[in-house]
């Protein structure tokens, strides 16, 4: 729609949830020509994770959207056991990433990273976390650790308003459930990332717009130039099958 590719993983429709599923990537119309022209590499993993690639140059991105169970309550067997899937799932979508790309993974991780996780997983969590930690919170640093990614939202100073993404219904207490992970060699690619209030109100969402911004536009003409010129070739080297044309794909 205008240009925009909404590509989205959810559950049937007699298992669906508005609580408990759907994950999206929402691709604008730069981003989508380049992932038309790629390929079009997306897949859907399960109704909580969706991965969507975009080989563009000079790097690829892999893009990978969660929604995470949440937190669970007072040691109930059925959460822990959906969030332990939840975390087998998306290290298995690591696992057949290609490791040469920026892999951005964002979402709502129903986890509380700890204040206390700066000092103890400092190569993870940076100084402005601002929770105490619960299970999730933990479950989502061992595998930032094990996998090389930094949480970008807590490397980065802002006001608790732009730094808290959902408010706890009960205790009226925010908290920072949602964030930006890459891949450690690329956090320099990440300039800054902050919450921005009232962004959302109208899509029936309790959590607030977390928004990361890049150092360096990733798409730039030039680049979507070079797509439309590699996906040309693509069709050609379909056609004919030369040697030429394989070439200027590659």
């Amino acid at each position: 729609m205008n240009g925009y590719t909404f590509i989205y993983s959810g559950a049937l429709e007699k298992e669906r949830s508005r609580a408990a599923h759907g994950a999206a990537v929402c691709l604008g119309p730069k981003a989508s020509r380049a992932w038309r022209n790629s390929g079009s590499i997306w897949k859907s993993i399960n109704s909580r994770i969706v991965v969507v690639r975009i080989k563009c140059q000079p790097i690829p991105i892999t893009v990978i959207a969660v929604y995470a169970p949440v937190n669970p309550s007072n040691g109930l067997k059925a959460e822990i056991e959906a969030c332990d899937e939840f975390y087998k799932a998306l290290q298995s979508s690591i696992d057949h990433t290609n490791k040469g790309d920026i892999i951005l993974i964002m979402g709502d991780f129903n986890a509380r990273v700890g204040v206390e996780q700066s000092s103890s997983a400092h190569s993870v969590v940076g100084k402005h976390a601002v929770d105490k930690q619960n299970q999730n919170g933990r479950r989502l640093v061992d595998f930032c650790l094990f996998n090389g990614f930094v949480i970008a939202n807590t490397f980065f100073p802002h006001k608790a308003v732009h730094q808290t993404t959902w408010m706890h219904p009960k205790t009226r207490q925010w908290h920072m459930l949602d964030y930006v992970l890459v891949n450690r060699k690329f956090r320099n690619s990440i300039q800054d990332v902050r919450a921005h209030r009232g962004a959302t109100g109208g899509i029936g969402t309790d959590h607030h717009l977390l928004r990361a911004k890049n150092t360096k536009e990733w798409f730039t003409q030039e680049i979507a130039d070079i797509v439309d010129k590699k996906a040309k070739a693509y069709v050609q080297w379909q056609r004919h099958r030369g040697t030429i044309d394989e070439n200027k794909y590659r």
